[in-house]
């Protein structure tokens, strides 16, 4: 494989894995309509498991293409369906938290990036997932940019990557407080966006400033664009 060198080649090759994305569905959906979600995610009736083999499916194509690694990764939000059980919808079925650990470890053989894999209190099961991952175990709704929170994750092991969301903390300082906690606990930064987007692109000024091990925007579209554009204006300003 080749190393991508530049911010911008990233970019252009998620767009292409979004365009390869769509292709793929028009061919294997008999129900797609071409529509995307708030995030400019394609929307499927394909089941869970159709999901993954999909992605799969793009992850190879793009290796091919462009002669680079692709790694894939989901943003699980657990708690947005955890009701005492782990209640999925399609195909429907309802895991209990030691099953929904099980399935974790699974998915996670192919998955490199896995978010939220379980509800956003249960910081023991997610030191169990992150034992034994080769990718990265992400925080969000258990860390919510929160020191305090954070600081738990970080002494039961639970995670080994978390989403920085300035905007959530509302302070720089304490986003200060928190990448420095990180750097200091080797715990991966990613900087991010939140679902309903503005055109506002500082936080690609951010992600730079703090020197984040990532950024997450979405692949593009209004309120994502403005973001990763500025990431290669910041990048050409240093070429």
């Amino acid at each position: 494989f080749i190393p991508i060198t530049y911010f911008k080649e990233s970019v252009e090759i998620n767009k292409r894995a979004w365009e390869n994305c769509k292709e793929i569905l028009k061919n294997i959906d008999t129900n797609f309509n071409g529509k995307v979600n708030d995030e400019n995610a394609w929307q499927t009736s394909l089941e869970n498991g159709r999901v993954i083999e999909v992605m799969k499916q793009v992850r190879d194509n793009m290796k091919d293409e462009f002669k680079v690694k692709v790694h894939l990764g989901i943003d699980i939000a657990s708690s947005s369906f955890f009701n005492g059980k782990y209640e999925y919808l399609n195909p429907k079925k309802s895991l209990e938290r030691k099953k929904q650990i099980e399935y974790i470890k699974e998915l996670s053989k192919d998955v490199y990036y896995i978010e939220d894999p379980l509800e956003e209190e249960d910081f023991l099961g997610f030191s169990e997932i992150n034992k034994n991952a080769n990718g990265l175990i992400v925080g969000d709704d258990l860390t919510v940019t929160n020191l305090d929170r954070l600081m738990v994750a970080c002494k039961k092991n639970s995670i080994n990557a978390v989403i920085v969301k300035p905007n959530q903390i509302g302070s720089l300082l304490e986003v200060k407080k928190v990448v420095e906690f990180c750097k200091r606990n080797k715990i991966k930064t990613i900087f991010s966006h939140r679902s309903a987007e503005t055109k506002d692109n500082i936080l690609a000024d951010l992600a730079f400033g703090f020197q984040a091990d990532f950024i997450k925007t979405g692949i593009l579209g209004k309120g994502r664009d403005e973001k990763l554009n500025r990431m290669i204006e910041i990048e050409d300003g240093f070429n």
